[in-house]
């Protein structure tokens, strides 16, 4: 925002000089930017909106420096004509508070006075005509949006509605828009004649052969403004101001004064003025408690309670002190929008106290350590354990596109797309890491980057229970070769066993390995023979697999992805490790073929096993699979190592025959299985 010293020195006598009142206002929070041939620009707060007006700016100055302000009084403009336009608001949420005046014969082909000039040409806002120039000039004054309409081109009643489908507006800015049925406008009996707090349509404007006008001034919802100045990409002084809140309680007096000045300029009839108000949908100032044990606490110094109240009667705040002097009831002015809560009041005492002024202390306190359960897994130990096997952080948007996440999920819940997005690449919130982290991969092997490992924990949003939840995730993504370029490593590229096993690795953080299997699973976005479900205990806690050729292929991937995706409670609640003790006794190892149908898996064949072998078995691996000459067609052969040990003694070859035996008995009755 930029504006004029002379204009501030003519609203608050202030004796500082400019680097000095540019260091004030820094440190008050309103940064000043730079202060050249004595204009000031500043950097207004989002939830700033009365210091987007010169009198609101002038009163913080005016604390800042402890001397009195004193709002402007409005006197009441008597009505010399009995013309009026009927106003009828048909939403009065969007716009709870709308008013309206019809002046005729004015003369708006004078000049307007070069003072009004100067302030405009320093606020950087083109002058046009004296009443568009006038309006402008309060706006930046009062902080209030303005506009004026030829009353020649308004026809029967101004209504305040949601457009038509279909129906279209020219603006100020010679552009044509083509409204939505959310489009708050400002329509006449016949058609639409401005954008709602926005801006004013072309048909309808001000020219110099303009003698009846007819001024509005409205208080509009700022989501609502925010959200037609994004769909439409329309930025102007008047929404930036709407957007973020504007007082709604000054419009009549913005009127009267408005009305004033137009008369005094160039001339004119006012008629009465016509207000629709809905109090119902009007904010309402806060009312808060303020306790001077909390100010201490929060500031480290202990402000008096004159101190207090002086800040803040400077700042337009009303304070009633309770009987125990240490409480105070502050009324919050409808023009501060940003105060809600105790520690905002708190804020603006420092902030008009000077930070500068609050003594240096050494901080002195008592920290207790918040016991951690030895067996959860922290964050640091999952990246750690990641880091360690090859994989590299990445954070990927969580807003991400619903055409292209359609490849990886096979539905996606209506109530995760946004109704009014940045972007049309981020209009959904993610179901899922994975599409994120894909396109991550694409982006660093289109940058020659062959061996790519990523990483993310995450929030993902799913369906539960019919209510969308945000749930923690850990998901990665491995592609190209299994192990860096060096003379000693070969260029065998990542398979499905060398993510599987960056999967037991995370479960193994918590000694859960144990407890972990896979079970074959169909998805969308992977390959439907190397795909698999991930289970803890039984239940489902992710999926691990290879991307789906098909995919791979439209995605201008030459070799295959492969990527995980787990719950992250179900990698973080470990178990802690216990002891057991070693055995002092010999170990028997005995290896067996098998042959066995194609469609057995290793895991059923080692679960039932250890099932049978029990407490004895202390290792069991599948140390050969082979699928070809010498073996039937719709069989393979399989074989197992199985490691026997007793802790108390010595097994007997009879005691290792008979487990044998019992081990392939079951083999045979369940798998049908025969030694090869």
């Amino acid at each position: 925002m930029k504006f004029s010293l002379q204009w501030l020195q003519k609203l608050v006598n202030i004796k500082s000089n400019p680097e000095q009142l540019s260091a004030q206002l820094t440190d008050a929070g309103l940064e000043v930017e730079s202060f050249e041939n004595g204009i000031f620009d500043i950097s207004v707060p989002a939830n700033r909106a009365d210091c987007l007006g010169m009198l609101g700016l002038a009163r913080d100055v005016a604390a800042i420096n402890g001397i009195d302000f004193k709002a402007p009084k409005v006197k009441a403009v008597a009505p010399i004509i009995k013309d009026k336009v009927p106003v009828a608001v048909r939403d009065s949420v969007a716009c709870p508070r709308y008013m309206g005046r019809v002046i005729k014969n004015i003369d708006n082909t004078k000049q307007t006075p070069e003072w009004i000039k100067d302030y405009l040409n320093a606020a950087e806002i083109k002058t046009i005509s004296p009443v568009v120039d006038i309006t402008n000039y309060v706006m930046l004054e009062w902080g209030q949006p303005l506009h004026a309409f030829d009353l020649q081109k308004v026809s029967g009643e101004i209504v305040v509605r949601h457009a038509i489908k279909g129906e279209q507006l020219g603006l100020l800015d010679d552009t044509k828009r083509e409204l939505t049925e959310t489009t708050l406008v400002i329509a006449d009996s016949d058609k639409p004649l401005a954008l709602a707090g926005i801006m004013g349509g072309k048909y309808s404007s001000i020219t110099n052969q303009t003698k009846d006008i007819l001024l509005e001034c409205a208080y509009f919802e700022p989501v609502a403004v925010r959200l037609t100045a994004r769909h439409f990409g329309i930025k102007t002084d008047g929404g930036y101001r709407f957007e973020r809140g504007i007082d709604p309680t000054m419009q009549e007096s913005v009127m009267e004064h408005l009305t004033q000045m137009i008369l005094d300029i160039i001339g004119g009839e006012p008629g009465p003025l016509v207000e629709f108000s809905d109090a119902k949908q009007l904010p309402k100032p806060a009312v808060l408690t303020l306790r001077s044990e909390r100010v201490a606490k929060i500031l480290g110094i202990a402000l008096l309670p004159k101190q207090i109240n002086k800040i803040f009667e400077q700042l337009g705040m009303s304070v009633k002190s309770l009987d125990d002097g240490k409480t105070f009831i502050v009324d919050v002015p409808a023009f501060r929008t940003d105060i809600t809560r105790e520690i905002d009041l708190i804020e603006e005492l420092v902030r008009i106290y000077g930070f500068a002024n609050i003594p240096e202390q050494a901080t002195t306190s008592t920290l207790d350590f918040k016991p951690q359960p030895e067996g959860i897994i922290t964050e640091p130990q999952i990246y750690g354990c990641l880091a360690n096997r090859g994989y590299n952080e990445a954070i990927t948007y969580s807003f991400i596109d619903a055409g292209y996440t359609k490849q990886f999920v096979a539905t996606i819940n209506e109530d995760l797309c946004l109704t009014n997005p940045i972007s049309a690449e981020m209009g959904l919130m993610r179901p899922s890491l994975l599409p994120g982290l894909i396109k991550t991969v694409q982006y660093n092997q289109n940058r020659q980057q062959e061996r790519i490992r990523l990483f993310e924990v995450g929030l993902r949003f799913v369906e539960d229970s019919l209510n969308l939840q945000q749930t923690k995730t850990i998901a990665g993504v491995c592609y190209g070769p299994a192990a860096p370029e060096g003379w000693a490593n070969s260029k065998r590229l990542v398979d499905f066993y060398d993510a599987k096993a960056d999967v037991e690795a995370l479960f193994d953080l918590g000694h859960n390995s144990a407890r972990l299997s896979f079970a074959p699973m169909t998805d969308i976005a992977m390959h439907p023979g190397q795909s698999a479900q991930i289970l803890l205990d039984g239940k489902g806690v992710g999926k691990i697999g290879a991307l789906h050729p098909e995919l791979q292929l439209s995605l201008g991937l030459p070799n295959p992805v492969y990527m995980f995706e787990i719950d992250y409670v179900a990698v973080a609640k470990g178990k802690i490790a216990s002891f057991t003790m070693f055995s002092k006794y010999p170990a028997v190892r005995r290896d067996i073929a098998l042959l066995v149908a194609r469609d057995v898996s290793s895991a059923k064949l080692q679960q039932a096993i250890k099932q049978v072998a029990g407490n004895l078995l202390t290792d069991l691996v599948v140390f050969d699979v082979y699928q070809g000459k010498g073996i039937p067609e719709n069989q393979k052969s399989m074989a197992l190592g199985l490691t026997l040990q007793n802790v108390e003694r010595t097994l007997t070859d009879n005691e290792v025959n008979d487990l044998f035996a019992n081990v392939l008995g079951m083999l045979q009755r369940e798998f049908s299985a025969t030694l090869r």
